[in-house]
């Protein structure tokens, strides 16, 4: 019985991890689109605990999205660490420039629940939930490659809960609702091989 939790440990220690980061709190401005918006005055000191566990991770490059809040999260982590940021333009957020804010958080809330409960319906934006995790799943893969090691990736809560709701099967809205800006998920690197 040692033997087999030894090697469980011992195979979970080298499997090949994806970081995924969500970025931090952005400044809301509904009068411009949310591609440009830039991070809230001190979201940079929510990153420390993300900072210091993506530390000893073994990348020299950081893919993120090239919107500004998750650039410049990247920027904030690659800065701490001394490592170099790669934007992927498909790692960006749901495609919604056609969105205009509802009325309240509640409206807010039960728009995003249809979009996830309905995948293939054009809820609001300019894609489908279905759409928006085929392109950011591919950019995933891309920002893989063919090399073996750990990845991380700076992006944005819905496709990043699109992605691990079709991973783990576990409710996408579920999962959008109890992510945090910022936060930090890991998964093993074979969980997208399929």
């Amino acid at each position: 019985m040692a033997l087999a939790e030894d090697t469980a440990r011992v195979i979970w220690v080298m499997t090949d991890q994806i970081f995924f980061v969500r970025h931090a709190r952005p400044v809301v401005n509904l009068a411009e689109s949310s591609y440009n918006w830039p991070l809230a005055p001190g979201a940079t000191d929510d990153l420390a605990p993300i900072v210091a566990e993506l530390s000893p991770v073994n990348v020299s490059k950081i893919r993120s999205s090239p919107e500004n809040r998750a650039l410049s999260t990247a920027n904030f982590i690659a800065a701490s660490s001394g490592r170099l940021v790669e934007t992927l333009p498909d790692l960006c957020e749901h495609k919604r420039d056609s969105l205009s804010r509802p009325s309240s958080d509640r409206e807010f809330f039960d728009l995003m629940e249809r979009f996830f409960e309905s995948p293939d319906q054009l809820v609001f934006g300019l894609e489908t939930a279905s759409e928006a995790c085929d392109r950011f799943t591919a950019a995933v893969r891309e920002a893989l490659g063919d090399q073996p090691g750990d990845t991380i990736i700076v992006g944005h809560g819905t496709v990043l809960s699109l992605l691990l709701g079709s991973i783990s099967g576990r409710s996408r809205y579920e999962i959008w609702r109890r992510m945090k800006m910022p936060d930090l998920i890991k998964i093993p690197r074979e969980s997208l091989s399929t």
